[in-house]
């Protein structure tokens, strides 16, 4: 069987989705394309081979012939396209954040339960090569028992006047809910769950509604700490995406190690670490091996599971309880407290 997707939404982050459909190109293709704007919708059907295309979401849905939809739309949109693909009988894979609500997301999660489809959430850390690499050295035991998680993204985002990316509603908020979600569930992923939330946060008006710069301290119910943290305002490239790069730092009770994504490689180098007293040079290099992306593996993985019946590695669940640690620090900046999960 190969699966026939439908593509809503084509901006810039559709783009890697597509380079990920292009790797399981035997298992599925995108077969339908819509966006509000036209041309764009026929210059990315164009590029993906797709025959039909599209100005309405719906008309992707109401497409018998589409078997799984990829949701790349505005937030706010996101629970409202999933409720009705999965009404329809569709697989769904949406991009993060899942929604911008606990409502929301529990909304998207009971629809696909009772239609019995697939839903997965397009956190692609998890599948970034050296992020990967060093989940798995951590539970080899390398640093011994992790007690402090530092992340952080960096990124120079652009978005032009009257970019929907701008305005904090349709945002669910501002950097934190929009990108760092993405750096929290990797955190999850490593770490587990989340106890304890505070924020701090930086806004500039004249470039978007929500926040630009947020420091997420938290702690996690294995009793580590987390520092999380994301800067909307750095410089570089004047585009929509601009410069990006993140650093992981990860001690344990016995050592320490740490990445480098910086968006070019899309973290194909590898994890440098270093165990506590050992003689020689400090810090050994551990090669990532991996000729895909985090966002192409995302993909595969989101194939394979529907294809085979299994769960994704990142599911509806999962995604939303990155956008509960969201929320419980837009909560904790708001109150000038620290939020304790699960919310209420």
């Amino acid at each position: 069987m190969s699966l026939n997707v439908g593509m809503l939404g084509t901006g810039g982050i559709a783009s890697y989705h597509l380079a990920g459909f292009a790797e399981c190109a035997d298992r599925a293709r995108i077969a339908a394309v819509a966006d509000v704007n036209e041309d764009a919708a026929r210059a990315f059907a164009k590029a993906a081979g797709a025959e039909r295309i599209y100005t309405r979401w719906q008309d992707v849905i109401e497409d018998d012939a589409i078997d799984a939809v990829d949701i790349s739309l505005p937030h706010d949109l996101h629970a409202e396209v999933a409720v009705a693909a999965a009404e329809a009988g569709k697989h769904i894979l949406v991009e993060k954040p899942i929604a911008t609500t606990l409502e929301d997301a529990d909304r998207m999660l009971a629809a696909a339960e009772r239609a019995g489809v697939t839903l997965a959430v397009l956190h692609d850390r998890r599948f970034s090569p050296s992020y990967e690499l060093a989940k798995q050295l951590l539970d080899d035991g390398v640093i011994g028992r992790p007690l402090l998680y530092r992340l952080d993204h960096n990124q120079a985002p652009q978005f032009p006047e009257g970019s929907w990316a701008r305005s904090r509603e349709r945002l669910g908020g501002g950097a934190v809910m929009s990108c760092l979600t993405h750096i929290i569930d990797l955190a999850r992923h490593y770490a587990g769950d989340v106890a304890d939330v505070g924020c701090w946060s930086v806004t500039l008006p004249e470039k978007m509604e929500g926040e630009i710069i947020g420091v997420v301290p938290m702690r996690f119910a294995s009793g580590a700490v987390g520092d999380l943290s994301i800067n909307w305002n750095v410089k570089g490239r004047k585009s929509e995406h601009g410069t990006w790069y993140e650093m992981v730092w990860i001690s344990g009770t016995e050592g320490t190690l740490h990445t480098f994504n910086d968006g070019e490689r899309h973290s194909f180098g590898g994890v440098r670490y270093m165990r506590y007293g050992e003689e020689g040079d400090p810090f050994q290099f551990v090669p990532a091996e991996s000729r895909l992306t985090g966002h192409q593996r995302a993909i595969l993985d989101f194939v394979d599971s529907v294809l085979n019946r299994t769960q994704p590695l990142v599911t509806g669940a999962e995604g939303r309880a990155a956008i509960e640690v969201a929320l419980a620090a837009y909560e904790a900046e708001r109150d000038g407290r620290v939020v304790t999960l699960p919310l209420r």
